[in-house]
């Protein structure tokens, strides 16, 4: 098991090998994540670096992920339009492509349960198998946001919490 501790939360990894393939499960807790709101005309977005796989080329046979934000302001309003993902790299800008920022989780969209906490939670999920070459830089991971441009006002930091679940096998390193 692997356990890094951040500013405001944890990260922990465990892994389990079922034959060829191998599960990583990656534990989120009060994870610190900044909403970058830019302008009334474009979506906010922000990113979390939650795991560095190994060298090597990785597949990735499908992947579970079931996260809550809670924003640590009001400054994300009431119904807002988020999009949670999981990518290979951080998202650089207002959407979710899906290219690199939303390649091994799909983005879904989700809306806040509660007015006061602004307390958000998706269940996601991908099928199918994809290949990453890792074998020059280890791949990363990440969980990336998107708030739609009417519904942030501001930088907002909040935290993410909860678990995301890899079934893959690593190919190897050349």
């Amino acid at each position: 098991m692997c356990v890094a501790s951040l500013s405001f939360g944890e990260i922990r990894a465990s892994d389990r090998t079922d034959g060829a393939y191998k599960r990583k499960t990656v534990h989120l807790t009060s994870q610190s994540i900044v909403v970058n709101g830019v302008s009334a005309f474009s979506n906010g977005w922000g990113s979390v670096k939650v795991f560095d796989w190994r060298e090597g080329v990785v597949r990735l046979h499908g992947a579970v992920a079931d996260l809550t934000f809670t924003a640590a302001t009001n400054l994300i309003y009431t119904n807002a339009g988020l999009d949670i993902a999981v990518g290979s790299a951080a998202v650089s800008d207002d959407n979710l492509t899906g290219a690199t920022d939303a390649n091994m989780v799909s983005a879904i969209a989700i809306d806040p349960r509660n007015s006061d906490t602004n307390h958000l939670s998706g269940f996601m999920q991908t099928l199918g198998q994809t290949n990453f070459n890792g074998t020059a830089t280890a791949l990363d991971a990440y969980v990336n946001m998107n708030v739609d441009s009417n519904d942030i006002s501001a930088v907002v930091t909040g935290t993410i919490s909860g678990t995301i679940t890899f079934t893959y096998s690593n190919l190897g390193d050349y």
